[in-house]
């Protein structure tokens, strides 16, 4: 009877072994990014290697939202190859796959282009493929073109002002090139399910004893912290780099960067967990600067401006001091731990009864300035743009408030972060050379500023 038990067990056993539901445990199932055939043959041959005991299936060709989505509904385990991006629904390598080639403008050398160019004013070929969005005014008179000789052909017939296409090695007589986009790190990203996690291990695994052998650096984590909570940005669950700060980053191939939130962020700063920590976009004071590190300029903004819930009919720039003067019952309300620049000993010297301090972020701040609950409020005018504020407040520029302000990343104390700003500025030093970067910096800036601007980012970024 036993015999007969055990006969059915064995059977049951190798019935289950073989089912479709085994089968399908086995197929990761992977979306690839990219269309040339050699390409994709060495993505194939590096995921066989990966996984050997698994089979892969190739998903038809979509676009990278499409696949996205697929992910993010776990109709599929891989995207390869993945741009680097803090992403909600995905999980990615801490390897790097490849590099993708920067992409450059091929112009004639009559043409005085430059970084501050304005490209609107001409028309380029772009080479079918790529991805040309964060470059302001090209795609409007732009031309799609099979291949960087077809755009050569178009320019040599006078049709178009330059060819858009990835770095070659070819140096043509009476072209000038310019930096477009930098060179972009590739991983692969994987759904963020129990599957996805143990496929992203072992492929990180896989790739780690790999690069290992090629003398590569170990990956180290740094987490960067936005002041205030994720419900004030609108996050909820997860976060999602923009590609600003995606570019910001690439550079930084040996750390794996973690995006978080924290409310006191310069008092956590003083303590000993923020060894590997780093807060972005803080603006230099003599105060901040005897505590902490900064990097370069990593963005821009015009000066702060002063916010009132009612017409102040003063002249401007206005200054602090003979406003309140003037409104002895007006109040400022504004961030005890952050930094105004050079309005902060300004503001300090204003009467007790005039100025409210809150600990907490910007927003929460907003939010209390739209209650009423003090009548002036500073902040930068791209904030006071995204917030849409649901009533009619009244702005002015301040005395004291420079034409731009530098944001940088802020560090503490420790050889760890000191190691990793030296990097950063590096990586500054060298995005600083393309179009994407200083093009990045228009984006709430008004159009009136530009051509200022680009003045002030030329002795910054010389």
């Amino acid at each position: 009877m036993v015999i007969h038990h055990l006969k059915w067990a064995i059977i049951f056993a190798v019935f289950i072994c073989i089912s479709p539901m085994s089968v399908k445990a086995l197929e990761i199932k992977v979306g690839i990014l990219e269309s040339d055939k050699a390409k994709q043959e060495q993505y194939l041959s590096l995921l066989n290697k990966a996984y050997p005991n698994r089979t892969i299936s190739i998903e038809p060709k979509q676009s990278p939202a499409v696949l996205l989505e697929s992910l993010a509904k776990y109709e599929i385990d891989i995207i390869i190859p993945w741009y680097p991006r803090a992403n909600i629904n995905v999980l990615e390598s801490n390897y790097t796959l490849a590099a993708q080639p920067e992409v450059v403008l091929s112009h004639r050398q009559n043409i005085n282009l430059n970084i501050t160019s304005n490209l609107a004013k001409y028309r380029f070929a772009v080479v079918d493929g790529l991805n040309i969005e964060s470059i302001r005014g090209v795609e409007k008179n732009a031309i799609t073109v099979d291949s960087y000789e077809e755009g050569l052909q178009q320019l040599t017939l006078n049709k178009v002002d330059g060819v858009i296409h990835y770095q070659t090695n070819k140096n043509l007589d009476g072209i000038a090139t310019l930096l477009l986009i930098p060179e972009r790190q590739l991983v692969a990203a994987f759904a963020k399910t129990i599957v996805g996690r143990k496929l992203k291990k072992q492929f990180d695994h896989f790739l780690n004893h790999d690069q290992k052998d090629s003398n590569s650096s170990e990956i180290k984590p740094i987490d960067i912290y936005f002041a205030g909570r994720k419900s004030d940005y609108g996050v909820v669950d997860g976060y999602e780099l923009s590609p600003y700060q995606t570019m910001l980053f690439s550079g930084m191939k040996d750390y794996q960067v973690n995006i978080k939130w924290l409310d006191n962020f310069t008092t956590y700063l003083d303590g000993p967990a923020a060894q590997n920590s780093c807060g972005m976009m803080f603006i230099k004071n003599q105060e901040r600067e005897a505590k902490y590190n900064f990097s370069r300029p990593v963005n821009f903004s015009t000066g702060i401006r002063l916010y009132s819930l009612m017409p102040l009919n003063i002249p401007e720039p206005v200054a602090l001091s003979t406003l309140v003067k003037i409104h002895p019952s007006l109040q400022l309300g504004y961030g005890a731990s952050r930094s105004y620049g050079d309005l902060d000993s300004e503001i300090e010297s204003l009467p007790f009864f005039n100025k409210i301090s809150y600990n907490t972020s910007n927003e929460v701040i907003l939010k209390h300035f739209i209650n009423n609950k003090f009548q002036l409020f500073l902040t930068l005018p791209d904030h006071a743009m995204q917030a849409k504020l649901p009533i009619k407040v009244h702005g002015y520029e301040l005395q004291n408030s420079a034409q731009f302000i530098d944001g940088h990343i802020m560090c503490g104390r420790s050889d760890f972060n000191s190691e990793f700003l030296d990097k950063l500025d590096k990586s500054l030093l060298n995005l600083a050379k393309y179009k994407q970067f200083f093009d990045a910096q228009l984006t709430y800036l008004p159009e009136s500023e530009h051509k200022h601007f680009a003045k002030y980012f030329k002795q910054i970024y010389p």
